[in-house]
């Protein structure tokens, strides 16, 4: 395969999906944790369907669905084009899975909420010189409730990536332009001197929305909406403003446009459950720690600030599970 895809959330089945559907010169193929695998250890492919909220057909929504070709993490076949859609605190574990099928000089593209992952896996992959690339995913997606592999694509947005560390060779707009003509999902390169920037705005955008969402059990368009949840989310961006200086992150942003980077971006998602949402729905553990967690962090222990805040109401919903 050309492409082996680790992590069968919403965004990793978009993307084996799209890439199956779409993908003439690409061939791609969606890695299972070998727990899950054993559930189909007899199949060598299963199918995903995509119901796009966006596309509607006289009214309805356009729904399709592809066979997805599937391996188990333990299978041996040689990976040299990964991309890690995983929750954030399962990227290493499941990075350490397949860490022996890596090649040399293999290339990584790191696709996770928040931030923090980059950090946790660059020395593992620094032995083999991979290529790290980090992007960030605007598409809203959420699984459909009761079925694995049926995902719900409800707002169209892009993939964004680049090289983390500057490499002699950049090969990132390559990989967009390839990705981008294989899978319909609005594949941008960024450079490595801007991919920083970029997470951190996707930061904002997540921080702002999705403790939210999962606190009061709604779609994103309900806080966007709202004068109060404005209000909020406003103040989260400020933070997340802060934090970026203190790290010397140049957003190449105002406080004020941060702000309205977000709601631009909200805009587009109003019909999405965040990921967020849909932890607390299903009652699993969120990735709170990497996104509103990881800018109360920077902020210090001293620092009252709405980002802690958030963070412990959504460890109290955890609690309670």
């Amino acid at each position: 395969f050309d492409w082996h895809i680790l992590g069968a959330g919403s965004v990793g089945c978009l993307w084996a999906a799209h890439l199956a559907k779409y993908g003439k010169k690409i061939k791609a193929c969606l890695v299972l944790r070998d727990e899950t695998h054993k559930k189909f250890e007899n199949v060598s492919k299963v199918k995903i369907a995509v119901n796009e909220l966006f596309q509607k057909v006289n009214q309805n929504t356009n729904s399709w669905s592809v066979n997805v070709p599937i391996q188990s993490t333990k299978q041996t076949e040689p990976i040299q084009n990964l991309m890690i859609t995983t929750k954030a605190y399962d990227a290493r574990k499941a990075l350490d899975d397949v860490f022996p099928r890596l090649q040399q000089n293999s290339n990584v593209l790191i696709l996770c909420n928040g931030m923090g992952v980059y950090e946790e896996v660059r020395d593992e992959l620094h032995k083999i010189d991979a290529k790290i690339f980090l992007g960030i995913s605007t598409h809203g997606t959420y699984k459909t409730e009761g079925d694995r592999f049926s995902i719900v694509h409800a707002g169209k947005g892009f993939i964004e990536f680049g090289a983390a560390e500057s490499i002699g060779n950049d090969i990132s707009a390559d990989i967009a332009k390839n990705l981008d003509l294989s899978s319909h999902l609005s594949v941008k390169y960024a450079s490595t001197k801007n991919v920083m920037a970029l997470l951190w705005k996707k930061l904002a955008f997540n921080a702002s929305l999705n403790a939210l969402t999962a606190i009061f059990k709604v779609k994103n368009g309900e806080i966007a909406s709202s004068a109060s949840g404005q209000r909020i989310m406003a103040d989260i961006c400020r933070e997340v403003h802060e934090a970026s200086k203190i790290v010397n992150i140049d957003l190449n942003l105002t406080e004020q446009e941060l702000i309205e980077y977000v709601k631009c971006v909200c805009a587009n998602v109003s019909e999405n459950k965040s990921s967020t949402l849909q932890d607390v729905l299903n009652k699993k553990k969120t990735e709170i720690d990497y996104i509103n967690g990881y800018i109360s962090d920077i902020l210090g222990k001293e620092r009252p600030s709405c980002n802690s805040m958030i963070r412990e109401l959504v460890h109290l919903i955890e609690e309670k599970y």
